[in-house]
Parts: C-alpha cells; structure tokens; sequence
C-alpha cells in the first residue's frame, strides 16, 4: 500500500490496521476488508446491512443517531450490521467508531486492491459489474442474505429502515 494512503494516521495507529479476520487479534482495530471479505462475514446472519461511509462527511452525522436506535431491533432480527470507512483516519484506527455504540470492528476499504476508487470499485465487486450506472456508482447502503448476494442497495444517504424491516420480516429471515 502506498504510504499516502496512511498519512494520516498516525505510527501507533498505523501499526493497528490489520488485513480482515473473522476473529481478528485484540489489538487489531481495523481491518481492511473486500467485497469478498464482507460475503464471509454475511454467512453468519440471515442479513447483513453493509454501509460505506465517511463519517467526518457531514449527511451521514444523523446516522450514527439512527444506528444506534435501532441497532438492538436489527440484532433481534439477525440483521448483523457492518459500518465501512472510505478512508484511512485516526478515529477509525484508533477505535472510537464514530459514535456508534457497541464493540464492533472497525473496517475499512483495502486500498491495496481497490485504490483511489475504492468505493466504486468496492460496488463492482458487490454487485459483480464492471459497468455502474451514474446512481450505482455512489451506492452507500447494501443488504446482503446469508449466501452473499446483494438483494438490496440505495445510494441514498438516508438509512433505509422501511426497507430493512420488510426485507427481515420475510420468511427467509427466520430460517437458519
């Protein structure tokens, strides 16, 4: 990875970032994770709600409100939620969350497969295109099912509880 990509953390949170791990080590906050790595972590719940987002950017800060509302309604639901950063910061490497309640890892984008694109490339892997559409292209909210699929996706900033209720509510949600 260039070391640009690290600038701005700093050498005790630097040392921190871990490639992905179901089980990572105690002193891994961050792991950089891959589409591929998010379909491994969907296997363990009938859903998982991925969210790529910039914390620091100011239409996501109502969301950390929202997450953590209704984190214990979509646990209840075995909808696992899985928060991912687009960028490298001192916040996420040193584990604050940005707010968000509970001990959850902390994940960033692998910039050494990704790049400088990292969340468009990231949305071609997730939805398996090489050509995204103008609204693709800034997807933030994708739900996956137990087997790794995307079933749903918005690239509106909003979170999408509506939607996420009725998706849990199915009767796939219930088997396991």
């Amino acid at each position: 990875m260039p070391p640009s990509n690290y600038a701005s953390l700093t050498p005790s949170a630097r040392d921190r970032v871990q490639p992905f791990a179901l089980r990572p080590d105690r002193d891994s906050l961050l792991q950089e994770v891959t589409a591929q790595d998010i379909r491994t972590l969907s296997q363990a719940h009938a859903y998982t709600w991925v969210v790529v987002w910039a914390p620091w950017c100011d239409p996501w800060k109502p969301s950390v409100v929202q997450y953590n509302q209704f984190e214990q309604q979509l646990r209840e639901r075995d909808l696992h939620l899985v928060l991912v950063d687009i960028q490298y910061s001192n916040k996420s490497a040193e584990g604050k969350r940005w707010g968000v309640r509970g001990k959850r890892p902390g994940y960033v984008l692998d910039w050494r497969r990704y790049g400088k694109m990292a969340p468009r490339r990231f949305t071609q892997d997730m939805l398996g295109k090489r050509w995204l559409s103008e609204k693709e292209k800034n997807a933030v909210h994708y739900v996956l099912d137990r087997s790794g699929k995307v079933i749903y996706w918005t690239d509106e900033f909003d979170v999408p509880l509506p939607t996420l209720e009725k998706l849990t509510l199915s009767p796939q949600a219930s088997t396991k």
